[in-house]
């Protein structure tokens, strides 16, 4: 019975060698496709954690903010009360308004 040439049985066609190259060439670039998608992927993960941080800062930031504004509430309400408590235009006020609470 014939029996097919090495390079036949793999699929290649007559010149073993060529096909050797070919196959080496293929697997050199699947591996610089596959350390593409390992950098991309990382850098892409970089970039999330980066991002991530940024938010808490801000997150941070916003709640320093309206600690701040509590805070200049209430000093502007004792303001008003200690200039103004003893006047006919402060006691004629809702005094539930009168704090930065609302209470």
């Amino acid at each position: 019975m014939f029996e097919a040439s090495p390079g036949l049985k793999k699929g290649c066609r007559g010149f073993p060698e060529t096909c050797k190259e070919s196959q080496k060439f293929a697997e050199d670039r699947v591996f610089a496709a596959e350390t593409t998608v390992a950098t991309a992927d990382n850098n892409l993960e970089a970039a999330v954690s980066k991002k991530d941080k940024q938010l808490a800062n801000a997150r941070e930031d916003v709640e320093k903010v309206k600690a701040e504004r509590t805070n200049a509430d209430e000093r502007v309400v004792l303001v008003y009360k200690k200039e103004f408590e003893n006047t006919p235009e402060y006691m004629k006020l809702d005094h539930r308004f009168m704090t930065a609470s609302g209470e």
